[in-house]
Order: structure tokens, then C-alpha cells, then sequence
């Protein structure tokens, strides 16, 4: 089969992480309540670890690894808080 160019089309790369019993590692409904509930300085900004980009030069750029530490940093505040959150 010959090689085509590339086209115009739209490319999507998701990162997430997926927990073996409860699939894609987020908040709950509760854990969300509560931190919708907490003075703004210390609420969660994200209630999941997904990150959406669309790479390209004229979109989001591509993945990086500061994106990745980013997405990571995230991770961890919500593993934080499942943790915490179980332990009441």
C-alpha cells in the first residue's frame, strides 16, 4: 500500500487513569458536594484526572512532560482525598 499524505483532520489524545475497581479515578458525588462546600482557597480545581488536548500546531500544542507533571499533580490531590475520604 503506498503512503497518503496527511489531511486536514482533527486529531484527540486523552490521558486518564483507570482504577481496576471503580474505573476512571474521580471524586464522588459526595466528595464533590463537600468540596464545592469549602472556602475557595482550599477546594480541589478539578473533580477528575483526565486531560483533553487537541495536538497540532494551530489547537492545544502536544503532550508534554509538563503537562504530564500537571495532569499528575491533579492525580494526586484526588488520590489524596479518596484516601481521606475513606478513612472517615
Amino acid at each position: 500500500m503506498p503512503l497518503r499524505k496527511k489531511g486536514q483532520g482533527r486529531a484527540i489524545h486523552v490521558s486518564d487513569f483507570i482504577v481496576e475497581h471503580t474505573g476512571r479515578l474521580t471524586l464522588s458525588e459526595d466528595q464533590i458536594h463537600e468540596n464545592s462546600a469549602l472556602p475557595v482557597e482550599h477546594q480541589l480545581k478539578c473533580t477528575d484526572a483526565h486531560e483533553i488536548i487537541y495536538p497540532g500546531k494551530n489547537h492545544n500544542g502536544f503532550w508534554t512532560n509538563e503537562k504530564l507533571v500537571e495532569q499528575v499533580s491533579y492525580t494526586l490531590l484526588i488520590v489524596n482525598k479518596n484516601l481521606t475520604y475513606q478513612t472517615r
